[in-house]
């Protein structure tokens, strides 16, 4: 059934994007002017977070059509859409022409959380693993630590009940998603199946017209739930954030808001909820852009970042010494709360 619901998640996508209003140029011109004028277009009428963004995208046509001529060449093409691709700001938008691949700005690398840190509390080498989730018991086996990396790393409905097996008789869960920079939506999907929701996790909108502030519901995508409502984790679970953790990351925050059970602690993610989809250019070309904007259960708009329930700073001093503050506190926080 969980197969089936993800798989559905897929179509949802798909059926949206097909019916979203709005008149495309036929993919015919694949002159310069005409890739440039194509690509604008869909931007225009198909990207979602104008309304997060400070930029007038009229104002880019004017300043970058005017560098397009009859002989720019593929390179001087390319080079120029990426500039104006860049005005949006966002790492969700990309574009590749078989070669070359351009993405928007991501979090950087700089200030990550200390991953040699996190590891001493989960083991060392001596932590457990089940596909892409790092897990082990601390504080005595009072509390389960889950690291997860990426939600580029798969994860199987297996690996999660091995985890959350092996922690079942802990006080609650600690779920590390800090400088997660995301990946697959289904990953995060999966986990939070395991997590009491009585509703829809978030809601969906896509463009409804040539206004970039009017959208249209595109109905709910996805309510969360495993066959075996056994194995729901009712106890607590501190989800541990920070500003990297973009993209799914901040989806599954968003996510896990609607969740009965579950405390976010950290500070803001870096946003990136809303769902980038692929278009092809005459031409060839490849871009992808967000098109679907994902909202809270309660409506809220959360693409620029989402906040913490409790917020705290990593304090860097202590990672001289091994120590996690944050991981600390959550700790405090579950053997408060059972």
């Amino acid at each position: 059934m969980n197969s089936f619901k993800h798989i559905l998640v897929t179509v949802l996508i798909s059926a949206v994007l097909s019916s979203c209003s709005g008149t495309f140029p036929d993919k015919k011109d694949c002159t310069p002017v005409g890739i440039f004028d194509e690509l604008w277009n869909t931007v225009n009428e198909r990207y979602v977070c104008f309304p997060n963004k400070d930029i007038d995208w009229y104002a880019a046509y004017d300043e970058y059509r005017g560098r397009i001529t009859g002989e720019t060449d593929d390179s001087q093409l390319f080079s120029t859409l990426c500039q104006m691709l860049g005005e949006l700001k966002d790492g969700h938008v990309s574009l590749t022409d078989g070669h070359r691949t351009w993405s928007g700005h991501r979090p950087d690398s700089v200030g990550n959380v200390s991953h040699y840190v996190v590891f001493e509390y989960l083991g060392g080498a001596g932590c457990r693993m089940a596909g892409g989730l790092y897990y082990n018991k601390i504080k005595n086996g009072k509390i389960g630590l889950i690291r997860y990396d990426s939600f580029m790393d798969d994860i199987s409905y297996d690996d999660l009940d091995e985890a959350f097996e092996f922690c079942k008789d802990c006080y609650g869960i600690i779920f590390d998603i800090r400088s997660n920079y995301g990946g697959m939506a289904e990953n995060e999907l999966k986990v939070i199946d395991y997590l009491p929701c009585k509703d829809a996790i978030y809601k969906t909108l896509v463009r409804h017209n040539d206004s970039h502030t009017d959208f249209i519901p595109s109905g709910t995508m996805y309510k969360p739930g495993i066959a075996d409502r056994k194995k729901v984790w009712n106890k607590p679970f501190v989800v541990l954030i920070d500003n990297k953790s973009y993209s799914a990351s901040s989806v599954f925050a968003l996510s896990a808001m609607n969740c009965e059970n579950v405390c976010i602690m950290g500070v803001k993610t870096a946003g990136g909820t809303s769902f980038p989809y692929k278009y092809e250019l005459s031409n060839g070309w490849i871009f992808s852009l967000p098109s679907i904007k994902i909202l809270s259960s309660d409506g809220m708009d959360y693409e620029c970042g989402v906040p913490p329930d409790i917020e705290i700073e990593l304090d860097w001093e202590q990672t001289k010494d091994n120590k996690d503050n944050i991981i600390d506190a959550a700790c405090d926080y579950i053997l408060v709360s059972r």
